[in-house]
């Protein structure tokens, strides 16, 4: 029991040590971190240890100039191991990196490093909305980012035209800010940063009343409107078209009758005429049969 109370304080007493005694350091993700150490001798024998909550491993060892071991080919030491070279990092390589050395008199230094590994910030927008209340022009900007990175910071400045840029007493993504109605062109920026990267963007903001969103209601509403009321006349004029073609029209019925009269007499009037050319020809035949 002793003993392990023993090891659970030496434990606490050495993150204590290492959260208050260390160098920070900082690296973009997929990038290439150095760790040097300052031995006032060249060690003959240097173990690289990295430390996390959840473990604790040696991943390179060299003596007298020579790699004995490697965790992987990620991990490069430089001269003597004084200096360790992490290829590709990513957030899983943060934590505690542990130096133990071995100088020329035998006396064993350590030194420690605290690694912290950054995602590049992303493209940034600014959304704005701009309103008039009275005889003041009210904005509110707000710095919008496509992840939940918590490592991000905001500076925000501003200037009308070209005067100088003035800072804004804020470390947040949103910004209020109350302007004159007659306020000149302004221009406001954004910086959204983290220790190893930043991005930049702007926008501008002209006179409050060049930004009133409700004028943009009228003509949308008027051209509902009239959408609406064509389709309607359409409809109608479809309508009654498609029922005249059902009942048809009498005007047509008419000249179909006549039509039909006239083919009747035509009719008629042939049939005549070969009558009155059969009577004649029985007329001849008589005359005929009386000469002779």
């Amino acid at each position: 029991m002793k003993v392990a109370l023993f090891l659970l304080l030496s434990a606490s007493l050495l993150d204590v040590v290492l959260a208050t005694r260390h160098k920070e350091r900082h690296a973009i993700s997929q990038s290439t971190i150095h760790l040097t150490t300052s031995f006032d001798q060249t060690p003959t024998e240097v173990i690289w240890k990295h430390k996390t909550p959840e473990n604790a491993m040696q991943i390179a060892k060299m003596q007298n100039g020579l790699m004995i071991d490697r965790l992987n080919s990620r991990y490069t030491l430089g001269p003597n191991g004084s200096d360790l070279c992490i290829h590709d990092v990513t957030e899983r390589d943060n934590g505690f990196y542990i130096a133990e050395a071995t100088l020329a008199d035998n006396r064993i230094e350590n030194e420690k490093f605290y690694l912290m590994v950054h995602e590049p910030v992303p493209p940034v927008q600014i959304l704005s909305e701009v309103r008039r209340n009275g005889d003041q022009c009210h904005i509110t900007l707000r710095s919008s980012v496509p992840s939940n990175a918590s490592d991000l910071s905001y500076t925000w400045k501003y200037r009308h035209q070209d005067s100088e840029y003035q800072s804004i007493d804020t470390a947040g993504s949103t910004i209020h800010k109350i302007l004159p109605l007659d306020h000149n062109y302004t221009e406001f920026v954004c910086k959204v940063h983290n220790p190893v990267d930043q991005k930049n963007v702007s926008v501008h903001i002209e006179q409050c009343s060049v930004k009133v969103k409700t004028r943009t209601r009228v003509p949308i509403v008027l051209f509902l409107i009239i959408i609406i009321i064509t389709a309607a006349v359409c409809g109608v004029i479809y309508w009654t078209c498609s029922n005249r073609s059902k009942q048809g029209d009498p005007e047509n019925q008419n000249l179909k009758t006549s039509v039909q009269d006239s083919e009747s007499t035509f009719n008629n009037i042939s049939h005549g005429k070969t009558n009155v050319k059969m009577k004649e020809e029985d007329v001849e035949l008589e005359c005929f049969e009386v000469k002779s």
